[in-house]
């Protein structure tokens, strides 16, 4: 039956809504019931020759679009990634296509049916899905990226070639653990004795060693020179310098998958598709003076800064909200040595922290008249686009705010009528 446009658009918004709906079990790490899922889907993940794991608290999102980019060139390629901001299909990209709302809706079919008498979580159906399209599409290799941590992520049941950690910062100790040895043991769940295993360089403190000792029986291909890449000395297509960090672990990751998958992947094919590699909520400039980064932590945030002062001009118009899982004072700390006005807001999600308590925290060093708050997301980008002519404006704190800047500026993306964090 060929169902018409309108059909179609009303299906998938059914789904979306009972996908989301999925979101009242909440986090719940753990390997079984996603074994149990693909199980009873006849373990479509297994239909995959080579596969990619991509985990570390901060890097991964850019690490994985490298890699598509040069693999791209030689390879038909599908890549899973988190979280989307303006579309669902974001997550499930093959050979640069984001899936479609129909092939969408036929994952999630058989994905509801098979886990109908199951207690699922959002990270785990969603995972499913990714799986059945990556068969049916006959992709030649699969990348990964982790949710959350990595021992107990659903990624990790995928038997993969190559496990990459960019590094491991502080990030999500409610479920990780309050220091950096607990991450660093999560985190390193995902090398396998039966893989590559690839360290990058993007650590805090000892967190490389940490991820060893967490794995001494491990061989580790640790990147060392992440600024001194073999075959790609010129620009980027992501804006950081950081990103040369993520393009080295990138790069060890693709010429372990060529030389397994017998592919020839030569200079040209580094340089073309390092250069032409984007991602939406990287140091993005999306209007005029405004750029819109996804940093949601410390040690992002630090990294964010050091970037902005060295590719561009104050003055400086900073527009931030945070999650409530968050300590504001860490995330704003890098950015308060400069003499900035500051828009505080609150993205439409429920975990997002009240704009007056970032207030609150801003105005113990910052002056008042500095900080204004504009709680609904889209009167402060209103606003902050109205600043852009005398000052660099910087929207970050949030992937979920990153969404709110895409939406607002959304003129070719395919846009989902409801968003993962609107009511249902």
């Amino acid at each position: 039956m060929v169902l018409s446009q309108d059909e179609i658009d009303k299906r998938y918004e059914s789904m979306l809504r009972e996908l989301y709906g999925l979101r009242h079990f909440g986090i719940k790490p753990g390997l079984s019931r996603i074994e149990t899922l693909l199980q009873r889907l006849d373990n479509p993940q297994n239909q995959t020759p080579y596969s990619i794991q991509v985990g570390g608290t901060n890097g991964k999102g850019s690490t994985v679009a490298f890699i598509a980019s040069v693999l791209k060139r030689k390879m038909h390629v599908g890549c899973f990634t988190s979280p989307h901001l303006l579309y669902l299909g974001e997550r499930i990209v093959i050979h640069d296509q984001p899936a479609s709302r129909e092939d969408l809706l036929w994952a999630a079919t058989r994905v509801f049916e098979a886990s109908k008498d199951m207690v699922v979580t959002f990270f785990e159906v969603i995972t499913a899905m990714a799986a059945l399209l990556f068969a049916r599409a006959s992709v030649e290799v699969v990348i990964w990226e982790v949710g959350m941590g990595g021992r107990l992520d659903s990624t990790t049941v995928m038997d993969v070639d190559v496990a990459v950690i960019t590094g491991v910062a502080l990030d999500h100790q409610q479920y990780l653990g309050n220091s950096l040895a607990e991450i660093a043991r999560e985190k390193s769940g995902i090398w396998r004795h039966n893989g590559t295993a690839i360290l990058g360089t993007s650590s805090i403190d000892d967190g490389d060693m940490l991820l060893m000792q967490a794995t001494p029986d491990i061989a580790i291909n640790q990147v060392r020179h992440n600024h001194d890449l073999c075959f790609h000395q010129g620009q980027l297509g992501l804006s950081g310098k950081y990103q040369r960090d993520n393009a080295a672990c990138a790069e060890m990751a693709i010429a372990t998958i060529a030389q397994k998958a017998n592919v020839i992947i030569d200079e040209i094919d580094y340089q073309e598709g390092f250069s032409n590699t984007s991602l939406l909520g990287r140091m993005d400039h999306v209007h005029d003076n405004m750029i819109v980064d996804g940093a949601h932590n410390s040690h992002a945030c630090h990294a964010l800064f050091d970037a902005l002062e060295t590719q561009f001009n104050g003055p400086w118009v900073y527009v931030v909200s945070i999650s409530k899982d968050k300590n504001p004072q860490d995330l704003l700390t890098p950015f308060l040595s400069n003499d900035a006005q500051w828009i505080v807001t609150q993205a439409n999600q429920e975990r997002s922290m009240s704009a007056h308590t970032i207030k609150e925290v801003l105005c113990q060093t910052v002056p008042t008249e500095s900080v204004m708050v504009l709680a609904h997301p889209s009167k402060a980008i209103e606003h902050a686009i109205d600043m852009t002519q005398t000052n660099t404006v910087v929207c970050f704190g949030s992937l979920y705010l990153a969404g709110e800047v895409y939406r607002w500026f959304n003129t070719k993306n395919d846009i989902d009528p409801i968003a993962i964090n609107d009511p249902l």
